[in-house]
């Protein structure tokens, strides 16, 4: 198959849905005969996964490792899933792995699930390229996750809140043990900013595996100097410059990454830990884009937590923004905009364009008992659009799959006036 018919034989497996448990996937990748020699720092967390697994990618690449990385889900491109160096996976790769898993995981009568085969397709371009570190981002959970097939270095846990919780169950601990699974015994596991009852959970399963555990706060710590920041671990002090990636918020994730890095062994250039960190690159963060005389801001947060913290770095301007929003089933939207709402001078609810997106009608109806000043558009186009007349920055938020399609708008309206 070439790329268009490969990556349209592995969306097709989309309507399978989650499918959770290791099993399957185990058995997938003994059939493909993947066993690659790799070590991976396995991430997870409710929020700031994403930017911790760009950061450790980056730490591990100025290290001067052969260095993957995975990504859930992507923004702009499919391709950004699953990385080697700072590359995309490239698309005749893609295509040509794609081929040969289709066959093997259709052939195998286990019904592979799309997250499973992007999995398997990213441990076979790590062992084709010869990667020695991965960061590996946790699709959903942890514990059932098809990322949890490996035996990581050390596991991470960035963050922990009330998301998917028709998955992962309606309370804290619940959650925080699903994404425990993912600590392996007698392994590290390194933790962010978590809630007591959530990080009780996370600590007993890491006494039942005799893992160490590397607290922020407490066993990793952070300073401030005239030259940036300093990141303290139960080995070591390392300078970190000033975090690449925008937000208070970053600071922290900053420090889990350098810790995650330090615990897996994976450090042996002191002196480079601050450039992995300002060579950061993550997209739909925070992400900044001038067009014309337009600002736009694009970030992927799509729940409680993430909204509070963009709130947070939103709040270094008095000035309230229009917004243009939409949000996927499984998500509390009062939950989302209430943080937010301060900062909305006008909200333009779009569709978005997966089978789990919530009507931009009905997303306004949910929402109604907020008082927002909200305009329903038909497509992101005409919501971008009408945003632009109010003539001041515009935020675009409220799920990764709308900052992609308004991202690849706006790429085509750049190239349109350039």
């Amino acid at each position: 198959m070439n790329y268009e018919e490969a990556l349209a034989a592995v969306s097709a497996l989309a309507p399978r849905g989650w499918r959770l448990g290791l099993d399957r996937m185990h058995r997938f990748l003994e059939l493909a005969q993947i066993k690659p020699a790799v070590k991976f720092i396995h991430i997870t967390g409710t929020n700031g996964k994403g930017s911790v697994t760009a950061t450790v990618q980056s730490i591990l690449i100025e290290q001067g490792h052969r260095t993957g990385a995975f990504f859930s889900p992507f923004v702009y491109d499919p391709m950004e899933r699953v990385q080697i160096g700072r590359s995309n996976l490239d698309r005749d790769s893609f295509a040509r792995l794609a081929t040969r898993l289709l066959a093997i995981g259709e052939g195998s009568g286990e019904d592979i699930t799309e997250f499973e085969m992007k999995t398997a397709i990213g441990f076979a371009a790590w062992e084709e390229a010869e990667c020695r570190w991965v960061a590996l981002e946790v699709g959903l959970g942890g514990r059932f996750d098809a990322t949890n097939v490996i035996n990581g270095e050390v596991s991470v846990i960035t963050s922990i809140g009330l998301d998917h919780t028709a998955i992962l169950g309606n309370t804290l601990e619940e959650i925080a043990f699903e994404k425990s699974g993912i600590i392996k015994p007698g392994k590290p596991v390194v933790i962010g900013a978590i809630p007591d009852k959530a990080r009780t959970t996370v600590e007993g399963v890491a006494s039942q595996l005799s893992a160490p555990v590397w607290r922020l706060g407490q066993e990793v710590t952070w300073t401030v100097h005239e030259g940036g920041y300093r990141v303290r671990t139960p080995r070591a002090e390392y300078l970190a410059g000033w975090p690449k990636l925008a937000g208070p918020h970053q600071v922290g994730n900053m420090a889990v990454a350098i810790a995650a890095c330090d615990a897996a062994g994976a450090i042996v250039s002191p002196d480079c830990v601050v450039k992995g960190v300002e060579s950061v690159r993550l997209l739909g963060r925070m992400e900044r884009r001038k067009i014309g005389t337009t600002t736009y801001i694009l970030d992927g947060a799509h729940n409680q937590e993430a909204a509070a913290m963009l709130a947070l770095t939103l709040s270094n301007s008095s000035d309230k923004i229009p917004v243009v929003a939409g949000m996927l089933a499984g998500h509390d939207p009062v939950a989302f905009f209430e943080p937010l709402k301060a900062h909305i001078s006008e909200l333009h609810l779009v569709p978005i364009n997966f089978h789990r997106a919530v009507p931009p009608e009905v997303l306004a109806e949910q929402i109604a008992q907020l008082g927002l000043p909200v305009t329903v558009h038909q497509s992101v186009k005409l919501g971008l659009l009408s945003a632009q007349k109010s003539g001041s920055d515009i935020l675009v938020t409220g799920s990764f799959y709308l900052v992609g399609e308004a991202g690849n708008l706006l790429t085509h309206l750049e190239s349109r006036n350039q």
